[in-house]
């Protein structure tokens, strides 16, 4: 009578979420008279993946466990029996396979995964080929290439990880609260013993136009507009004629022009009218008392 031999493709999830491989009672799940447990490059790079990048504390530490279980396996060989007709099998290489054949897209974990059962199936023709998850989408993707698909028993799930966070997050914040609950509970006060302070202050009132008028003639006073040089000079004197004939050579070089006069001058003047407009428009803000609430 010819022996028979199932193939067992397991997902990385298995290793995350369920009891050690060797702790499973795989002739309940499988009736074989020898069965192989293949463990694929992608699971062993799904596991190290978690075990660096995974959010849960819980799932980093079993994803680093089933490493070092697996690493202590593979010493024995590619090829090593955990329980009586029971092995788990190591391919080291990865899939040859045309994935757009068969409709796979190597940047997804799951496809990669059919593809080397596919391969298996192909090599090992007298072999069933399947595959054990709990995942629903390789789970829908397997059976549409044709794999027969084992669920594992929830007798082997392992606690759920989520109430484990669960109850670390419900401890953190009680012991939040008694932390809080020590600390003493300020409050602001003005020197008055009140949480406001009432200070007086004055409301602006536009300026007078006398007032205007007198700020806008110290203003022109002190910034007056610019006049020709004009200079008298004798010209009586043994130097006289020569003294007159280098000022004036000097002023040409140093008196400013009637062009830049005239251009500072109409400057000047819109400044003072942009001065006057802002006394006209801006209040004084030296009379009438008012009372402001801080």
């Amino acid at each position: 009578m010819t022996k028979t031999r199932i193939d067992v493709f397991i997902d990385s999830n298995l290793f995350l979420h369920y009891r050690r491989i060797d702790e499973i009672k795989w002739d309940d799940l499988f009736k074989a008279d020898e069965l192989w447990i293949v463990i694929t490059p992608i699971v062993i790079r799904e596991l190290e993946s978690n075990k660096i990048h995974n959010n849960s504390k819980a799932l980093r530490d079993r994803a680093a466990k089933a490493i070092r279980y697996l690493a202590d396996l593979s010493k024995d060989g590619s090829q090593v029996e955990i329980i009586k007709n029971t092995s788990v099998i190591f391919i080291t290489t990865e899939p040859t396979l045309d994935f757009n054949d068969y409709q796979l897209d190597k940047s997804l974990y799951d496809d990669y995964l059919i593809a080397h059962a596919i391969e298996n199936r192909e090599i090992y023709l007298e072999h069933t080929t399947q595959i054990i998850t709990a995942d629903l989408g390789l789970s829908l993707k397997a059976r549409s290439n044709n794999f027969g698909v084992i669920e594992p028993p929830e007798d082997y799930k392992l606690p759920d990880v989520k109430d484990a966070a669960e109850k670390e997050l419900l401890e953190l914040k009680r012991e939040l609260k008694v932390h809080k609950d020590t600390l003493p509970q300020l409050i602001l006060s003005f020197s008055n013993g009140q949480k406001y302070y009432e200070k007086e202050m004055y409301k602006p009132r536009p300026f007078k136009k006398a007032e205007i008028k007198e700020t806008m003639s110290e203003i022109m006073k002190s910034n007056p507009k610019m006049r020709p040089l004009k200079i008298k000079i004798s010209d009586e004197g043994p130097f006289g004629e020569l003294t007159k004939s280098l000022v004036e050579a000097a002023s040409i070089l140093t008196e400013p022009t009637a062009e830049s006069i005239k251009t500072y001058n109409e400057q000047l003047d819109r400044f003072y009218g942009d001065y006057e407009t802002h006394l006209s428009n801006y209040p004084d803000s030296d009379y009438t008392l008012r009372l402001m609430k801080l």
